[in-house]
């Protein structure tokens, strides 16, 4: 196998933006079906080739805990040889585990993805806060406080405590998310329908 990643390094590149992406949707479309919608209703094509990105922070987090939890097996249950350092029996048990490892990754990051983006889409205050103005929030007929709970290219999607709203971004005008204390401009040339 890793004479084929040195032979053919654009194809196993190739593979793995794939892969990520299709981890990235399994994230998004159940984080937004706890919202109520279906991503792929309201996705353009760069919405898929990016849909990674918006799932790697959780991704990281249970990927950084599955490496804590092999640190700790290899601290209390692995055996040592007599004079062996923890980095050389690191070094080894990975090295006798690679294979396992990666397979047991590949196969874990789409539960992870599904797993965090159920978690993360059942509660509407676990999402950033968001303040449009008050004509906008009136024709909309939206209350406030108001969440964003996820974006795409043409849609941003916003939640108040009893409603859930798909709104196109060009609707809205600028918008300023509290979560990052920025403003966003709507980018007319981004409308998906």
């Amino acid at each position: 196998m890793r004479k084929y990643v040195y032979d053919h390094p654009g194809v196993v590149i190739t593979l793995v933006y794939f892969y990520l992406s299709i981890v990235g949707l399994i994230y998004q479309y159940f984080h937004l079906k706890g919202f109520g919608v279906s991503v792929f209703d309201f996705s353009a094509t760069q919405d898929y080739l990016t849909a990674f990105l918006k799932a790697l922070p959780f991704l990281l987090g249970l990927l950084f805990i599955h490496f804590l939890i092999l640190i700790k097996d290899v601290i209390l249950n692995q055996k040592h040889a007599p004079g062996e350092t923890f980095r050389e029996r690191c070094h080894a048990v990975l090295l006798a585990s690679r294979n396992l490892e990666l397979a047991l990754l590949l196969l874990s990051l789409p539960v992870f993805a599904w797993l965090a983006g159920d978690i993360q889409g059942d509660n509407i205050k676990g999402h950033d806060l968001v303040e449009i103005d008050e004509s906008t929030a009136k024709e909309l007929a939206i209350g406030r406080p108001l969440y964003l709970f996820d974006t795409t290219q043409g849609y941003m999607f916003l939640a108040d405590e009893s409603s859930r709203v798909v709104v196109r971004r060009d609707v809205l005008g600028a918008v300023k998310v509290s979560g990052f204390n920025k403003t966003t401009q709507p980018n007319a040339e981004a409308s998906v329908d």
